[in-house]
């Protein structure tokens, strides 16, 4: 059952993470000629991870026993995943051939498959989709949900932001489905995240930073998630939507490779100058200058995921 609702929130955080990245990450050319990777850390775009791993768990949730089996849900995650590799290793082996600079090949092809990792927890996680379900299914307490984000922060840290990222969002989104997690609960996680962000932020443990924000906006996700339903019942909001949750995986995985792309062709025409808001380093007047660059990247990437919707197509579902 289609719930529109998420179904916008799940787009949303999509957008905010691609966007994030390309806000966050850089190939800086050295005075050496070698790109070398460049980052700014923003918390707050990470946590953007954690409103869409909520939004996958609760479509999974919700298709309940009309859902494909695990395996079936995995294939479709294949073919977008094998495009990224092919498309990579030719890159690599072209590059390889035209003498690039060893180490500016392993800045680019880092770059590029940046997303796999969260696409892998993504399958094992709809592996595991149908047995997750049993959530739903018996009397367990909401309160519980939120008790995992605790126990993952004490066994995994400092690593929790990363492994609570994506398995404990999910898992409430499993809840949510069940209709286990209420708007009182959704308040709960709000200023529950919110206090605990402002405790932490003293202490400075990034990981848990992470893990309150991302609370925080679980639970303001949920509190949204009428109003967004009602803003989209019409076709005109609705179809927007429909077009980027079709296409939501290969814009994950794909976008960090049109940034590369975009950075050696930019190079190739600069005739190895420098070009601002690509080359650079993220500090500064950097951000000005990547910004500009979104509309660029945002088409090559619309670009690309259309030139290879044949190939992806058959591991699509409906």
């Amino acid at each position: 059952m289609t719930d529109r609702g998420m179904d916008a929130l799940r787009v949303l955080a999509l957008v905010g993470v691609v966007v994030g990245d390309w806000l966050m990450t850089a190939a800086v050319l050295g005075p050496d000629g070698v790109l070398r990777t460049g980052s700014l850390v923003w918390p707050g775009i990470a946590s953007l991870t954690w409103v869409y791993f909520f939004a996958e768990g609760f479509a999974n949730g919700r298709a309940g026993a009309a859902a494909p089996t695990g395996a079936t849900s995995v294939r479709r995650l294949v073919w977008p995943v094998v495009a990224l590799v092919c498309l990579v290793t030719v890159a690599l082996i072209a590059g390889t051939v035209a003498g690039a600079p060893e180490r500016s090949l392993y800045t680019a092809g880092k770059l590029a498959v940046s997303p796999l990792w969260p696409a892998v927890v993504l399958a094992v996680l709809t592996l595991v989709a149908r047995p997750a379900r049993w959530l739903g299914r018996h009397p367990v307490p909401a309160w519980i949900a939120i008790a995992i984000a605790g126990a993952v922060a004490v066994v995994a840290a400092p690593d929790a932001g990363t492994l609570a990222a994506y398995v404990v969002p999910y898992l409430w989104g499993q809840l949510s489905a069940a209709d286990r997690l209420g708007p009182r609960a959704a308040l709960t996680l709000t200023l529950g995240g919110v206090a605990a962000l402002v405790v932490l932020v003293g202490a400075d443990p990034p990981s848990l930073m992470t893990m309150a924000l991302g609370a925080a906006l679980v639970g303001a996700a949920l509190l949204a998630r009428p109003a967004l339903a009602r803003w989209l019942s019409t076709p005109g909001g609705w179809r927007p939507i429909t077009a980027l949750n079709r296409a939501a995986l290969p814009l994950y995985l794909w976008h960090q490779s049109v940034l590369v792309v975009l950075t050696v062709v930019a190079l190739q025409l600069s005739g190895g100058t420098p070009v601002p808001g690509l080359h650079t380093s993220p500090d500064g007047p950097w951000l000005a200058a990547r910004l500009a660059w979104l509309p660029v990247l945002a088409l090559g990437l619309v670009a690309l995921v259309h030139a290879m919707h044949p190939f992806t197509r058959r591991g699509s579902g409906p």
